[in-house]
């Protein structure tokens, strides 16, 4: 990583009030780079594909005592939120998938 780097916070923590201290200690602090979806994944891929693609994000979720302050905070529905939030992989706001699998689409 290079000193550029240390400038980029994590998503979540572009979201949050400064006085939200919780995210300090939040397993994925800093890590932007891990709960983003890249945009290499693009609306077009499979979710399964992005699911398995963010499998290490998810990971770090699974025993993260914070996810209920997390989806509050990001509020991925109504932010169209693009990444892992909470334990749960978002593609456009929608709950896509997380470490248990896909989660079926919506009927269009």
């Amino acid at each position: 990583m290079g000193s550029a780097d240390h400038s980029v916070t994590n998503t979540v923590s572009r979201r949050l009030p400064r006085a939200e201290s919780w995210l300090d200690d939040a397993p994925c602090r800093g890590m932007w780079w891990l709960t983003d979806i890249p945009p290499d994944l693009t609306r077009h891929h499979a979710r399964a594909s992005v699911v398995a693609a963010m499998r290490p994000a998810l990971e770090l979720c699974a025993d993260c005592p914070f996810t209920r302050q997390c989806l509050e905070r990001v509020a991925p529905r109504e932010s169209y939120y693009d990444g892992v939030c909470g334990g749960i992989c978002w593609r456009n706001g929608e709950a896509i998938g997380g470490l248990t699998g896909v989660i079926a689409g919506r009927a269009a």
